[in-house]
């Protein structure tokens, strides 16, 4: 299953640092959330918004970078699978959302 990023991993220099290289992928959205920030960071954070999308690339990643991605992310945000469109598409995807600690401390951007 593919990873559907919004944040700071479409950023290449990041995805270099973290994993080692670039992550090829495809542009994409996710119905039904919005990005928010992590309060005291520089950090989005994404949170559930019924009538909100949010934009991002639906990306590629080897099994052996989840535990990677996992503890880059840390423990305020869950990797969930979601739903996402990609064109006229839609697939599911994991999605590092808010975790009830995440959400606890989200502001708007």
């Amino acid at each position: 299953m593919r990873l559907f990023v919004y944040g700071t991993l479409l950023v290449p220099d990041i995805q270099r640092r973290v994993l080692g290289r670039e992550l090829a992928g495809q542009t994409a959205s996710a119905s039904g959330y919005e990005c928010r920030q992590l309060a005291d960071t520089p950090y989005p954070i994404a949170v559930a918004a019924p009538e909100a999308i949010l934009k991002g690339m639906l990306v590629d990643v080897h099994a052996k970078e989840w535990p990677i991605l996992d503890d880059y992310e840390g423990s305020c945000y869950q990797r969930r699978v979601i739903s996402v469109q990609v064109g006229s598409e839609t697939e599911e995807a994991w999605c590092y959302l808010a975790s009830p600690k995440g959400q606890a401390s989200t502001r708007p951007l």
